[in-house]
């Protein structure tokens, strides 16, 4: 498994996002950060985590999250954090996917 941060995948295909994080990970969250609102003071607020869905499921390992996207659609493309936090503390790491129109 890699540590890539930038995913590209073809419409219809199916993309595994992978986010790596040091230490033993308790909790990982993945949002969509086009998703974000702003608070009262200026500051991004997350919104919802992205859900085990019909086209989404995770897999998590002791220091790996995996967000599998089956269908890639054109809507899909854009840039995701994925938040992984532990009694150390909470990291983020970006990432992004590019959808290439079609084979």
């Amino acid at each position: 498994m890699d540590d890539r941060t930038s995913f590209t995948a073809n419409a219809g295909d199916t993309v595994r996002m992978e986010c790596r994080v040091g230490g033993e990970v308790t909790d990982f969250k993945i949002f969509r950060d086009d998703l974000h609102q702003l608070g009262s003071d200026g500051t991004q607020l997350l919104k919802d985590p992205i859900e085990n869905s019909t086209r989404v499921e995770f897999e998590y390992y002791s220091n790996l999250a995996v967000m599998v996207v089956k269908n890639i659609a054109l809507t899909d493309e854009g840039s995701y954090t994925c938040q992984a936090s532990n009694w150390h503390g909470l990291v983020s790491r970006s990432m992004a996917l590019n959808v290439n129109n079609g084979k």
